[in-house]
């Protein structure tokens, strides 16, 4: 079996994966820069090296450790890391190298990670490295996903659950399940297939934000109400509360990315990687069933 270095290793994507790598019987080394990540870490079964992403010489010296090793990136490159840990791997022999990115660099919008995430790729791309870059859309489909769980727990506790729809709803969404994204970074990951490729995952096919919500609110048990609204209004709310009050529940670039079409092709995921991602109404209604059995639990 092979050594896996996996970075984000305490987050809710990368924790997954160094279960997935351990019950198939790799060797999984987990970065952590903090105590309490270093504790989920070592609970989900993985060797631990404490390390700073943004200290080039930190991560040298553990990936020095492991030269033969795979590398797994799950995290995020929209803080300014990703070339850092490009280097790094590439100056202790690393070779293979896995970089999960994300959809959202092909948002029109001038967001201030998009640069950002961009250089990241672009150092990726450049480098020697047998690099890999994955790029999921919106992740979902278990307790913690800071997604869909808001959303159905509001859907569930309301009487009357009123959902505002920016745009109508018409903007398309294609959700990723967590465990889908999962099997694909696994299966990219260990395919010479996969060498120099770059793959978006997303869910079997798009569907409108409306869509989304009333999948949801049928998984939960609980019918919902939509609310039409027209995207400038909820600009111009949003920015007048920013002006006097300091800040808004919802920034405007998060109402302008809800009136963007999400949509993508996984054509050469399923290709190359065999990927046959779950439909949203199976994913979301394992996650709701994951949530209820929680909230029953206590």
């Amino acid at each position: 079996m092979a050594e896996v270095i996996v970075t984000g290793g305490s987050g809710f994507t990368g924790s997954r994966l160094i279960l997935k790598l351990i019950s198939e019987g790799h060797r999984v080394v987990g970065i952590a820069r903090s105590e309490p990540s270093k504790a989920k870490i070592s609970g989900l079964g993985a060797e631990v090296r404490m390390g700073d992403l943004e200290d080039f010489s930190s991560i040298c010296s553990i990936f020095k450790e492991f030269p033969d090793a795979y590398l797994a990136n799950i995290a995020s490159m929209g803080f300014g890391s990703g070339p850092n840990v490009v280097n790094a791997a590439s100056e202790s022999g690393i070779k293979r190298s896995l970089f999960v990115s994300t959809t959202s660099i092909f948002t029109t919008l001038s967001t201030s990670s998009k640069p950002i995430r961009l250089e990241a790729e672009d150092a990726v791309k450049s480098s020697d490295l047998d690099w890999t870059i994955i790029r999921p859309t919106m992740i979902y489909g278990a307790p913690g996903d800071r997604n869909m769980e808001r959303l159905l727990r509001y859907i569930n506790r309301s009487k009357v659950a009123l959902l505002p729809l920016p745009g109508h709803g018409q903007a398309l969404q294609q959700p990723v399940n967590v465990y889908d994204l999962i099997e694909g970074i696994s299966e990219a990951l260990f395919s010479s297939k996969a060498i120099k490729g770059e793959y978006n995952l997303g869910g079997p096919e798009p569907m409108t934000l409306k869509d989304t919500f009333e999948i949801a609110s049928l998984a939960v048990g609980n019918k919902a109400h939509f609310i039409s609204l027209p995207i400038s209004p909820l600009v111009k709310g949003a920015q007048y509360m920013s002006k006097v009050f300091g800040k808004s529940p919802i920034s405007t670039e998060q109402i302008l990315r809800l009136d963007e079409n999400k949509n993508v092709s996984i054509a050469d995921a399923s290709r190359d990687l065999n990927y046959q991602p779950r439909s949203f109404k199976e994913g979301i209604t394992d996650e709701w069933n994951l949530i209820n059995h929680t909230m029953l639990d206590r």
